[in-house]
């Protein structure tokens, strides 16, 4: 199939494929892009929102805006925000989630959730959630109930804190490090 992507600047429509991106939404790069009900592309470079969902099949580069869910394929750079935004990738910018953040990849900045945070890889940066935070490697902080790290070089302030090895601060009512190097306070 043709994976070459075609410039579509500006795309309105409904649902996909009622938009100006046509029968093959995921081969589309928009620079802006609304849509009522669900919006599709396969790049977003500037702006993009939707009633329900967006999609992008690879990158973001600026904002993903819905009122339930933000996915995207590969990487984001810029600003998420819906009840659930998950990604592909990494995002370089910040995710803020009314319910869950989830991405895959190494991320440098924040994600805000009413719920639950998850970085399955990397996260320089923070992480703020009511109930829990999980990064696999975390240098920066966690603040929420429950926060888990693999590896973390930084801080946790929670209800329970827990990580694989810790060099920083634990602060909560139960910290939990299998290697620390620093301080707990609980």
């Amino acid at each position: 199939p043709d994976t070459a992507l075609r410039s579509v600047p500006v795309n309105f429509g409904l649902l996909s494929p009622l938009t100006m991106n046509g029968q093959r939404p995921q081969q589309a790069r928009n620079n802006f892009s609304f849509d009522l009900v669900l919006g599709d592309a396969g790049r977003v470079t500037g702006f993009q929102a939707a009633g329900v969902l967006t999609r992008v099949r690879r990158d973001v580069v600026g904002a993903q805006i819905s009122t339930i869910a933000n996915l995207g394929g590969t990487d984001a750079t810029g600003f998420q925000m819906a009840v659930v935004n998950l990604l592909g990738g990494g995002v370089t910018g910040c995710q803020w989630g009314w319910a869950l953040n989830l991405d895959d990849g190494r991320s440098h900045g924040a994600q805000f959730a009413g719920l639950m945070n998850v970085n399955r890889d990397t996260l320089t940066g923070f992480q703020g959630a009511l109930a829990s935070s999980y990064a696999g490697t975390l240098r920066g902080a966690q603040i929420s109930l429950v926060n888990v790290a693999g590896d973390l070089t930084g801080t946790q302030v929670g209800l329970v804190n827990i990580a694989r090895s810790s060099r920083g601060l634990q602060t909560g009512l139960f910290n939990i490090s299998g290697d620390a190097h620093g301080v707990a306070i609980g």
